[in-house]
């Protein structure tokens, strides 16, 4: 069976497979990771589950058997004793527990290949929120090992990943970052081996107090910045989708707003938001700061607050659909300057008597953050003319 380009792309990559027959020649596995590999897939094979996820990062795909006791089935016991129900029960919890940890921490879908029952397997999986809705959405994908002999395994996963958008689009961003991430280490390299010192080094004299922020922006904007151009699949995007007003929050909500985990440990930077410590959670501050002015202690503050229907105004810098929120609309008539504390996580505003603090909870993006940067300049340098007489 021929392979279209967007499938070979997909399959043109590291996998895993955890299956206790795999070792196997003969078996349905066996079989199926063969066809797979004739389409380029470099299988990294295991018959039991990993320890740990975190050297996982860079496989395109899991396949995954759902029983991993047939080992344990072979091994010769005494008369009238069996492996009971508490085994293959243990087997279900840890291969439950396993998807649960590989899709909370990576965007890596999971292919269970199994004999048993698909719909006793979903019915167990479902119990966590998570899983369900990672088999809802296509991230998690079940089917009985008989329908994916010979060639079948090919058209299943052609028919799969045609109902899998994010999928697609993530294999073609993952593999356009990775050649220019390559392509740059690769030309530094050949200028000269210690070159990262020679930079870091120079970053850490600007300033010190925040060099890893500094010497992370400066690599990823110096590779993902020489992507060479991508041609994508447009067919595959030409979908008749129906998005909820919910559902379009939340995607450009995301697209605008990076949510600070309470563990980062984040410098100051353009956009920082400061939400007041309170319960009412509809006031905040924006550092409005150049990046070139991180280095000091204070910094500029414009207040914005929540407002569902938002005039146009001057004198307003206004965000749709952010941190939730239908609308923050940023007051340019509102300026403080302040210094950040705890690590830059909190700042105070107000006098002594009137004194608010304003926690911080994240960042507005680019290019949303320049645009406000751009047009408050704007407004604090606008001319004014003489009023027109009445006549």
């Amino acid at each position: 069976m021929d392979v279209n380009d967007k499938l070979q792309s997909f399959l043109s990559a590291t996998a895993l497979v955890i299956d206790d027959e795999i070792a196997d020649e003969t078996s349905t596995i066996s079989g199926i990771i063969a066809e797979l590999e004739k389409r380029g897939t470099l299988f990294i094979k295991r018959r039991d589950l990993l320890d740990s996820v975190d050297s996982i990062s860079n496989i395109a795909f899991i396949v995954l058997d759902w029983d991993l006791t047939k080992e344990e089935d072979k091994v010769e016991l005494p008369e009238g004793v069996s492996l009971g129900p508490t085994l293959l029960d243990d087997n279900k919890n840890k291969v439950r527990n396993f998807i649960k940890e590989v899709i909370s921490k990576y965007f890596i879908p999971i292919f269970i290949f199994t004999r048993e029952n698909i719909e006793a397997i979903k019915k167990y999986l479902e119990d966590q929120e998570i899983i369900k809705e990672a088999i809802n959405k296509n991230r998690v994908f079940l089917s009985n090992k008989s329908s994916l002999e010979n060639e079948q395994v090919i058209t299943s996963l052609n028919e799969w990943l045609n109902t899998s958008v994010t999928v697609y689009t993530f294999k073609i961003m993952d593999e356009a970052i990775e050649h220019a991430k390559h392509r740059f280490f690769n030309e530094m390299y050949a200028c000269d081996p210690n070159w990262p010192c020679h930079v870091y080094q120079t970053l850490k004299k600007d300033d010190p107090a925040d060099i890893n922020s500094d010497f992370q922006e400066f690599l990823m904007t110096s590779y993902t910045s020489t992507i060479e151009p991508i041609t994508f699949d447009d067919e595959g995007f030409n979908k008749n989708v129906t998005l909820d007003d919910t559902e379009i929050l939340k995607i450009y909500s995301k697209i605008k707003f990076l949510a600070y985990k309470n563990d980062w440990n984040v410098g100051p930077h353009p956009g920082d938001i400061y939400e007041i410590d309170n319960d009412d959670k509809t006031e905040f501050y924006i550092n409005i700061s150049a990046s070139c002015d991180m280095r000091g202690s204070q910094y500029y503050f414009v207040k914005g607050k929540v407002d569902d229907n938002p005039e146009e105004k001057i004198c307003l810098y206004i965000v749709k659909k952010v941190m939730n929120r239908q609308a923050v609309c940023f007051d340019f008539r509102k300026v403080k300057i302040a210094q950040p504390q705890q690590n830059y996580n909190i700042i105070s505003i107000g006098d002594k008597s009137n004194r608010k603090n304003y926690k911080r909870v994240g960042r507005l993006l680019s290019p949303y953050i320049n645009a406000l940067q751009e047009k408050f300049s704007h407004y604090i340098t606008r001319t004014g003319v003489l009023r027109e007489p009445n006549t």
